[in-house]
């Protein structure tokens, strides 16, 4: 169901639940939303519009006003971290994820 909503390519999901908090991180890989994402993240206006850029690593992310953070990693995997759990809660489950492995994927 998730490669529906991104539109094809690959989709890979998962859930975390931990003090009542929920996680979840997204992967979309080499699909239309991604190839969609990848011209908003090249541009800056656009870029800071969705919400505050900030980087991890080498990597720019952005979190908009529900707390989700999102990454476009080497144009071609968006990473997306979202749930109920707090900002600080999701940047580090965020920055736990192995961005530039995921950029020679």
């Amino acid at each position: 169901m998730a490669s529906a909503m991104f539109g094809g390519g690959l989709v890979s999901q998962a859930v975390y639940v931990r003090d009542g908090e929920s996680i979840e991180i997204t992967l979309a890989a080499d699909g239309p939303m991604v190839t969609a994402m990848s011209a908003m993240f090249s541009n800056a206006m656009a870029l800071s519009a969705m919400g505050k850029v900030s980087r991890i690593g080498q990597h720019k992310a952005v979190t908009d006003e529900d707390g989700e953070m999102r990454a476009l990693i080497a144009r071609r995997v968006l990473v997306s971290v979202s749930g109920d759990a707090g900002p600080e809660t999701k940047a580090a489950y965020f920055e736990a994820i192995d961005l530039d492995a995921l950029a020679e994927f």
